[in-house]
């Protein structure tokens, strides 16, 4: 091939001035217009008085070997691309990560992840504190009917809290808000949304408890100044014209 002529010249002057070679690749040009790929070795041939008396040469068509070597570096060159896209895709998504982490820490609304085994997966610093619970304190891996043994919370109905418990595992339709009252007078609301994948597949529910004490405090302290004498504490004329 003419682009290997070049370096062909002063390998074959290196083979007889007797140095050796044991795999010099150089392409050749059929009559025909072809090409193909070649490897050459040669080895000095010497007498008994260890004369030098010619070479012993050898040509193999190595066609497939290159073939494969291509098909390889190609190979390498698809994977070297994959692995790259695969890293920056990673990155976006460590990105968008961090950012939705940061965003859910901030937020003063209580978030827990329950995967479709009942168990935690994620939950935000708000869920902690409105649950009191010891920052510390494992709680992804645990079944979600053990998360509230961790709070020095007390529920003022847990049987009627079990019970809705046990009712949003079982389904997976968005659930009305559900009021739960502490024992120390704070009152939280529960939403529940089911979780799905692209495909539709369900993979979880998403939990969001909003403390509602302060609120429902300045509403029952409206209805009271409503239905009151403001001197005498008396229900007035408006209440007993509602009774």
């Amino acid at each position: 091939h003419s682009e290997d002529r070049a370096e062909a010249a002063p390998r074959l002057r290196q083979a007889l001035g007797g140095e050796a070679d044991s795999g010099y690749l150089f392409r050749v040009c059929r009559k025909d217009g072809s090409v193909f790929w070649a490897s050459a070795s040669w080895l000095q041939i010497y007498d008994k008085q260890g004369g030098s008396i010619g070479l012993r040469a050898s040509i193999h068509n190595v066609d497939a070997l290159k073939s494969t070597e291509a098909s390889l570096r190609q190979a390498v060159a698809s994977l070297k691309l994959a692995e790259s896209m695969q890293m920056h895709y990673l990155e976006e998504s460590e990105q968008e990560r961090a950012r939705l982490v940061s965003l859910l820490s901030a937020m003063n609304l209580g978030i827990l992840f329950v995967g479709a085994d009942g168990r935690v997966i994620y939950h935000n610093p708000a869920f902690g504190r409105m649950w009191a619970i010891e920052a510390s304190s494992p709680l992804v891996g645990l079944p979600v009917d053990q998360v509230l043994l961790k709070s020095s919370s007390m529920l003022a109905r847990p049987d009627h809290f079990s019970k809705h418990l046990l009712s949003v595992l079982e389904t997976r339709e968005t659930s009305d808000s559900f009021e739960i009252q502490l024992a120390d007078g704070r009152v939280f609301t529960e939403l529940d949304f089911p979780v799905r994948d692209r495909s539709g597949r369900f993979i979880g529910h998403l939990w969001i408890y909003e403390d509602i004490t302060r609120e429902r405090q300045t509403a029952e302290q409206l209805v009271y100044l409503d239905e009151r004498d403001a001197l005498t504490g008396l229900y007035n004329r408006h209440r007993f014209h509602q009774v």
